[in-house]
């Protein structure tokens, strides 16, 4: 994990030990806070908190750099990747699959949130998000698609919600 200063000279970095796989996304927040989710194919290590089982995680950092949390936030079975947002008030929300968990600024569990399906025509759907983005003092915009229908006869839409913690 690097950050850059305003002038694009390396402010800090921390190594991720053990992980390999992929980042999803990067979020800051008001107050610095940066967010990183994506997904681990086995061991990953932050902060003394040991991930060992691979998939999807979130992980936090101050604002200078300093290692906070990780955690491995549940996932849909339509997951395409991990997306984290910094809400304006401190707490990290995580997207994976339809699923949207929010963890409090300390790492503490705030809920999740299953997103359903809208239009189901064929009683048959499923719903993946691909984008999260915090509003201030609004709540979250997720996109995505879903797909209506199974096999070789299905529709997918986009969507974009807003969804209010």
């Amino acid at each position: 994990v690097l950050a850059f200063d305003a002038n694009g000279a390396l402010a800090w970095g921390r190594e991720v030990p053990g992980v390999n796989g992929r980042v999803g996304s990067v979020s800051v927040g008001a107050n610095g806070t940066v967010a990183v989710a994506g997904e681990a194919v086995g061991l990953l290590v932050w902060n003394g908190a040991t991930l060992d089982e691979g998939g999807p995680f979130v992980l936090t950092a101050t604002a200078d750099g300093q290692e906070q949390w990780a955690k491995q936030p549940t996932c849909g079975s339509a997951s395409v990747g991990t997306v984290a947002a910094v809400e304006s008030t401190g707490p990290v929300a995580v997207a994976c699959g339809n699923t949207l968990t929010r963890y409090a600024a300390d790492g503490a569990l705030l809920g999740t949130n299953m997103l359903a399906p809208e239009a189901c025509g064929s009683g048959t759907c499923s719903l993946a998000t691909t984008t999260l983005v915090a509003l201030p003092d609004a709540g979250l915009v997720v996109s995505g698609w879903q797909r209506d229908g199974a096999g070789a006869a299905w529709n997918q839409d986009a969507f974009l919600r807003l969804v209010t913690p």
